[in-house]
């Protein structure tokens, strides 16, 4: 496993290391059905394990209590997967998990694979999240999710952490195809850089995607200390302006990338770029890009204020180009500028609860 060679990280979970009192249930197999009952049947908070094996999920398993676990077996590789398109389209592009109007909600230690195969046109999402708050997708693998690995919407925050999110761009649907997708809540917050009312992304591991990260929406996210490698087909940092967001009229509100790590592109066009709203970029090593930073103001959504300083770039990168329209820009530090605490709280309390 890539993820754990790059990063140096276990991705054996300590979700038996939580309070005694947890009320955990362990699924009869890792069906939808199986699982569904599972957490119908906790009736509110707990942890649902789903054993070792390989099972095919057709369908969505729906999360709309508080405080929910999903977790891969510990003792073992547990893999959900789906192996040919659903003439169905509902079934073809449907979510593995859907969690929606809660809080506390956690998928970890699992292999979710969407269809591989070459014609696939099926747009699945591994994990879709609606109005979530304090989520924590970690220590999984997924792969051939055709829309997204992982989408996020609404008024939603937490953390998409120590993942391998791989081979997710479709050539037959030749769109989507991205790592993680942060779509807001269709409205403008005035939240600062360095909040914590965000979706952050951190310590991941991805490849083969279309952009690791897009947004658009009134949406905001972090995007820190991750390794892409080989993206394909487009920029692989993204944030949308006013376009494509129906009736929205709200692009991305802001991002911030620092401390990734970008190379091998298949399409050596830009590591990040920006199409709306403001930005901080600082702290990335990019390799085999045209460009660094891509800044484009095409809808009626202003791009920036973006500042970018200390990104390290090799001899074939250009730091700054492919502009278009009057982004407003700075190569500078962003005066009281403070980052957000790393690691995100969620995954320290974790590891501080677990530690020996």
């Amino acid at each position: 496993m890539k993820l754990l060679t790059i990063l140096g990280l276990s991705a054996t979970i300590s979700i038996l290391g939580c309070h005694s009192d947890t009320r955990r249930e362990i699924a009869p197999t890792g069906s939808r059905s199986d699982i569904q009952r599972t957490i119908d049947r906790l009736d509110g908070a707990g942890v649902v394990v789903i054993p070792a094996g390989e099972w095919e999920l057709i369908g969505t398993v729906f999360i709309e209590s508080d405080d929910i676990t999903i977790s891969g077996s510990t003792d073992g590789r547990t893999v959900l997967y789906r192996s040919s398109d659903d003439v169905n389209a509902d079934l073809r592009n449907a979510a593995f998990f859907l969690a929606r109007d809660t809080s506390d909600f956690r998928v970890t230690n699992l292999h979710m694979y969407g269809v591989s195969g070459e014609n696939s046109i099926a747009a699945e999402k591994a994990i879709q999240l609606e109005n979530v708050r304090d989520f924590r997708i970690d220590n999984s693998v997924i792969r051939y999710q055709g829309y997204s690995g992982v989408l996020i919407t609404g008024n939603s925050s937490g953390v998409v952490d120590h993942n391998e999110i791989a081979d997710t761009f479709k050539p037959a649907i030749n769109n989507l195809g991205y790592g993680v997708t942060v779509m807001g809540n269709d409205e403008y917050s005035d939240f600062p850089f360095g909040s914590p009312d965000c979706t952050f992304i951190e310590d991941n591991f991805f490849s083969a995607t279309r952009h690791a990260v897009a947004s658009n929406r009134g949406a905001r996210y972090v995007f820190r200390n991750n390794f892409v490698a080989n993206n394909v087909n487009s920029h692989t940092v993204d944030a949308h302006g006013d376009e494509y967001n129906g009736d929205s009229n709200f692009g991305t509100e802001w991002i911030e990338v620092y401390n990734n790590v970008f190379e091998d592109p298949i399409e050596p066009v830009a590591a990040v770029r920006i199409r709306g709203g403001k930005g901080i970029i600082w702290g990335n090593t990019i390799s085999s890009y045209t460009y660094a930073i891509s800044l484009w103001e095409t809808t009626s959504e202003s791009t920036g204020p973006v500042y970018f300083w200390d990104n390290i770039l090799d001899e074939q990168v250009t730091l700054l180009g492919s502009i278009k329209g009057s982004p407003e820009y700075y190569e500078k530090v962003l005066d009281d500028y403070e980052p957000f605490t790393y690691p995100h709280p969620l995954v320290k309390a974790e590891h501080d609860k677990t530690a020996p």
